[in-house]
């Protein structure tokens, strides 16, 4: 941070959800900083950024509200989502918590 705070901001990812800091805009904020101060305020704000940041890739959104565990996964975590079935954890949540 010494060297280039912004770098190393946006170089780090934040909060529960682990939006990566280079993805500030797409999570709805101004600035690196805006989005890391308010990702340390409370959960409630961590899931604001998240929902922003899925609405704004199109693939991500339409695999989630199709409950497309894979598809989603795969945009999120990357290829090595299999690893550790994100998609069936997802799936699995998302019955529990009262979804199809």
């Amino acid at each position: 941070m010494k060297l280039n705070e912004r770098a190393a901001l946006a170089a780090c990812s934040w909060g529960a959800f682990q939006i990566l800091g280079s993805n500030f805009q797409a999570a709805g904020y101004p600035s690196v900083q805006a989005f890391v101060y308010s990702t340390c305020q409370s959960e409630a704000i961590q899931l604001f950024g998240f929902c922003n940041f899925v609405k704004t890739n199109p693939g991500m959104h339409k695999a989630l509200k199709a409950e497309d565990w894979a598809g989603f996964a795969s945009r999120y975590n990357g290829p090595g989502y299999k690893q550790n079935s994100y998609d069936t954890k997802m799936a699995n949540a998302f019955k529990k918590f009262g979804g199809r």
